[in-house]
């Protein structure tokens, strides 16, 4: 059969495959059968929502930036980017009761592994007066290594066995080796009081040993795909610091405090959720977005709805509680720009009705109350005067600092700046001598050359993606300590009259 493509004729359907008008185009009869001509609107209208809402990029979606609001998914309430900038700050910073009054602050925000953690950390303060977030998490880790070692062990040597049942000697060789150079890492990680002097090579890392069992499947004496998919689930049982008490302690006690305190709040992070996601052209729009914790968001990935709903039963209910709230809200012009969402709860329920092919029907309220919004979230008390230390002069609601003073806080910034500068051109080196590097390999495969001259090369990159890994580390830190600085000087006003600054700390006086 042959089919001619005529523009005039076929304008308004959805064509099978784009052509260039006059051109010919061979078409069975078998393929041409199960084809129906559909008229493109009537396509476009069965595939996509047509969302009557604003386009808004992710980070702009007002709902995140809300304080209080509890994840339409698990319920749980959430913290804002400022509120997890502000816990991780004092957190890393503060020691004894002020930090054991911090991390109890932070309980309620907290997803339950974290809670436990924390409570873990609570206790340990009570027993430890004036202990920082580092001696905090060192002491969770010598209280936990010895059975975390034990089960690491454990599920390391069931790989083994578990390669013994299907593998032959050669195979059982590379196996053994893979498995006896990371229980060494185990035990020199146990063995050693102060992780943080390990050298690089000598850390387990889990990440790394999934990936050499996954690398079972190829190379020389490779073993079979479905044996290697077996080993590579067993190895997955290795606990992770999302899921176990010992895992966090033994991670985070080789990384810095700032760290360690962002990963127990992360999780609580409010996000921009699409709900028709961006891998099935999903549109950046309000009418599009829900704000989701970051736990629920990344666990999700893009799944369906359709299928998600189905762990999470308690979602329906949670995610109607969140749009009563939302369109009271709106409403009520609770926040900036709710005008910009007057059509968002219908958006919304359209949106869910056709992801879910109508399992979740929300009920857009037609008289939406006005919300109690919480007047203050994650440890909001300390921006209150009130909680300062008592070393600070506090008058009529004001902090009165010296000139010398503020003096001192702007020239860390000014050097916290200069760091940063010379931190991303040492970044931008590396990267270029990375790409340089692979570029030689490459031409090296090419030519066949010395296997030995390739793996030198190999050695030579992984060295410095490991410094590109500690700069990255050094940037956080520097941001985070730019932040901080920067919140001091924020609401800064200096009198040259008395040589003094006075720090607006009320919130009527801002």
């Amino acid at each position: 059969m042959r089919v001619i493509f005529n523009p005039e004729i076929h304008t308004n359907i959805y064509p099978i495959r784009q052509v260039q008008a006059g051109s010919s185009v061979e078409i069975s009869k078998k393929q041409t059968e199960p084809f129906q001509m559909v008229p493109f609107e009537s396509f476009l209208a069965q595939k996509n929502i047509n969302f009557t809402g604003q386009t808004c990029q992710p980070k702009d979606f007002a709902f995140k930036k809300i304080s209080g609001l509890n994840c339409p998914c698990c319920g749980e309430k959430m913290v804002t980017n400022r509120e997890q900038d502000k816990f991780v700050i004092y957190a890393s910073q503060e020691k004894g009761k002020k930090l054991e009054e911090i991390l109890t602050q932070g309980l309620e925000y907290m997803r339950p592994n974290e809670r436990e953690i924390t409570k873990t950390m609570i206790r340990a303060a009570k027993f430890t007066p004036g202990a920082s977030f580092e001696d905090l998490i060192n002491y969770g880790r010598n209280a936990s290594i010895s059975e975390f070692s034990y089960d690491q062990a454990a599920i390391i040597e069931n790989v083994r066995k578990k390669a013994e049942e299907t593998c032959n000697e050669e195979q059982m060789k590379r196996i053994n080796q893979i498995c006896d150079c990371t229980l060494n890492r185990i035990i020199a990680s146990w063995q050693n009081d102060n992780v943080k002097t390990l050298d690089k090579d000598s850390e387990f890392k889990r990440k790394t040993f999934l990936k050499q069992i996954k690398s079972l499947e190829s190379g020389e004496n490779a073993i079979d795909s479905e044996t290697c998919k077996k080993l590579y689930e067993i190895a997955s049982t290795l606990p992770t610091s999302s899921n176990s008490q010992a895992a966090y302690f033994a991670k985070y006690s080789r990384r810095s405090p700032e760290e360690g305190a962002r990963r127990l709040i992360s999780p609580s992070l409010a996000t921009t959720e699409h709900i028709n996601p961006v891998s099935n052209d999903g549109a950046n729009n309000t009418g599009n977005y829900i704000p989701l914790c970051a736990q629920c968001n990344s666990t999700r990935s893009s799944r369906p709805y359709s299928e998600w709903i189905i762990e999470h039963p308690e979602m329906p209910e949670n995610l109607q509680n969140y749009l009563d709230q939302a369109s009271g809200m709106i409403k009520y012009g609770q926040f900036r720009q709710a005008k910009r969402y007057s059509s968002y709860p219908t958006d919304v329920h359209d949106a869910f009705y056709a992801a879910t092919d109508g399992k979740i029907n929300l009920v857009v309220p037609e008289n939406p109350k006005k919300q109690d919004l919480p007047k203050s979230g994650l440890l909001s008390h300390l921006d209150d005067p009130q909680s300062l230390a008592a070393s600070e002069q506090i008058s009529n609601g004001k902090q009165i600092c010296t000139l010398k003073d503020y003096m001192h806080v702007y020239r860390k910034i000014q050097n916290t700046i200069a760091q940063q500068a010379q931190i991303a051109a040492e970044a931008k080196e590396i990267t270029k001598k990375i790409r340089r590097l692979n570029d030689k390999k490459a031409r090296l495969k090419r030519q066949n050359a010395d296997y030995q001259d390739i793996a030198e090369i190999q050695k030579e990159i992984d060295r410095l993606h490991g410094l590109k890994d500690a700069i990255k580390n050094e940037q956080r830190g520097l941001a985070i300590k730019y932040a901080r600085y920067g919140n001091q000087l924020q609401h800064a006003i200096y009198t040259p009259d008395d040589d003094t600054l006075i720090a607006i700390l009320t919130n009527e006086e801002q």
